[in-house]
């Protein structure tokens, strides 16, 4: 079945006008809007215009697949961005420093690098947040590029 057989039969419905109806709106007989619907022929151009007036598109809604809702880039709030700066300023300070004191026992040093755990702590964090994020992306751009090779596939050749 064709995009313009689809779209007829798909428009006509939602106008919630049967084939006999929407015949006599056009003038013509109820087996031409049959035969649209069922691909064994195609309106004219004339009659192409009147039947998108009629169903309320333009013509161009008639001739092209409908269109599919696409996923956009979704907005971020510069507060959110704020909020996560802040939250993350405060994790690399007071977390470093936390895991640093479950890391002293291992890692040692004298009391002259004790000024330093505080930071080995931040950056190993900071690597596992940055691990975290790059998994999190990839992910995303995945399921992304999952939607659009699945429209591509729908859409026909």
């Amino acid at each position: 079945m064709s995009d313009i057989s689809e779209n007829i039969r798909r428009l006509r419905r939602k106008k919630g006008l049967s084939q006999l109806q929407l015949a006599e709106q056009l003038h013509v007989t109820r087996q031409a809007v049959s035969g649209w619907e069922t691909d064994k022929f195609y309106p004219d151009l004339e009659t192409l215009i009147t039947l998108s007036a009629v169903l309320d598109t333009d013509p161009n809604g008639l001739l092209y697949p409908a269109s599919r809702k696409k996923r956009g880039p979704r907005p971020v709030s510069g507060k959110i961005v704020l909020a996560v700066l802040v939250v993350f300023s405060l994790f690399m300070t007071f977390g470093g420093g936390i895991w640093t004191l479950l890391l002293r026992p291992i890692v040692g040093g004298g009391t002259r690098e004790s000024f330093l755990y505080p930071l080995y702590g931040g950056v190993i964090l900071l690597a596992v947040l940055i691990s975290v994020c790059t998994c999190l992306i990839t992910e995303e751009i995945r399921s992304a590029a999952c939607f659009r090779d699945q429209d591509s596939e729908d859409s026909p050749s």
